[in-house]
């Protein structure tokens, strides 16, 4: 398992209470956020079952549930996974699933955990997932042609980011999220600010953490950072054109080391992010990246 998936998965064990500096300080060792709450989880909880490569992977969350659908089209009929993440960290089975596009519909099959299939007659444009009696709409798009290389364009301009700030909600169910404000300058410096809650500061080897405002500084060591960070990884299976605007390309995407599924916002001029959306097992994550290239202010914090 990669460090950053070992930073989400102790992230999600926590208590749905303790959005705090432990949370974030997870993150700070890979350089990105781990979810703010979840259930407790154990080692004995089945990874999702991932849907076989080669589909359109699209995700959405519903509740406390995370939905994956992965679309495939062939011989006159669309190929459906839906992979339903829980709570708990792991794939939620047990589940009534059913997939209803084009005026029918399939009552889909379990094929592992938390992964349903089956398949609709057609090539319906609209893909209704039922899920315990909730319903998850998807729309598929006419094309989608594979975007690995613009996956790795945007990657490599993202890395070559002199410093940049990142806008995140961060959630774990429709009632429970945070608001935080990252400001990264490369190579190794960061801050962040939890809205109504803690601040830290990282500079090469050294880091600084307060609970809140009202708090003093506390300095500890820090392993260095490699920043900016491509948060989706270094594997994108299923990278994938889904739609654009004159300004943007919309790509979709399936990291499998979490599992994580991505929506990427990609500026069509300078191939970086405008804005990132993650669904991961009780980590639903909505980034807007922006001052790209400013002059940052990164500085050990004075104390009081």
């Amino acid at each position: 398992m990669s460090q950053r998936a070992r930073s989400i998965a102790a992230g999600a064990a926590l208590a749905a209470a303790v959005v705090t500096l432990p949370v974030l300080a997870l993150v700070l060792r890979s350089g990105h956020a781990a979810p703010p709450a979840a259930s407790t989880t154990s080692d004995t909880i089945a990874k999702p079952r991932l849907p076989p490569p080669g589909g359109v992977v699209l995700a959405r969350e519903s509740g406390r549930l995370g939905v994956v659908l992965s679309a495939r089209r062939a011989r006159g009929r669309l190929g459906l996974t839906a992979t339903v993440l829980s709570p708990s960290g792991g794939g939620a089975s047990g589940l009534q699933v059913v997939f209803r596009g084009g005026g029918g519909s399939a009552t889909a099959r379990p094929c592992g955990s938390g992964c349903y299939s089956a398949a609709l007659r057609g090539s319906p444009r609209r893909v209704v997932v039922l899920v315990g009696g909730t319903t998850v709409p998807f729309d598929l798009p006419r094309r989608a042609p594979s975007a690995d290389a613009l996956v790795r364009r945007s990657a490599r301009a993202l890395r070559s980011t002199r410093s940049l700030m990142i806008d995140e909600r961060l959630a774990s169910s429709p009632t429970r999220s945070i608001l935080a404000r990252f400001e990264i300058a490369a190579p190794n410096r960061l801050t962040y600010r939890i809205a109504g809650g803690s601040d830290a500061v990282v500079i090469g080897s050294r880091r600084w953490d307060r609970a809140s405002h009202r708090e003093p500084w506390v300095e500890s060591g820090q392993t260095p950072l490699s920043l900016p960070a491509v948060p989706w990884g270094g594997r994108a299976q299923d990278a994938r054109l889904v739609g654009q605007t004159p300004r943007l390309w919309i790509v979709t995407l399936l990291d499998p080391d979490i599992p994580s599924w991505f929506e990427l916002r990609i500026d069509k001029r300078t191939l970086r992010p405008t804005e990132v959306r993650m669904i991961a097992a009780s980590h639903f994550m909505r980034d807007r990246y922006s001052r790209y290239d400013e002059p940052l202010r990164i500085r050990p914090p004075r104390a009081r």
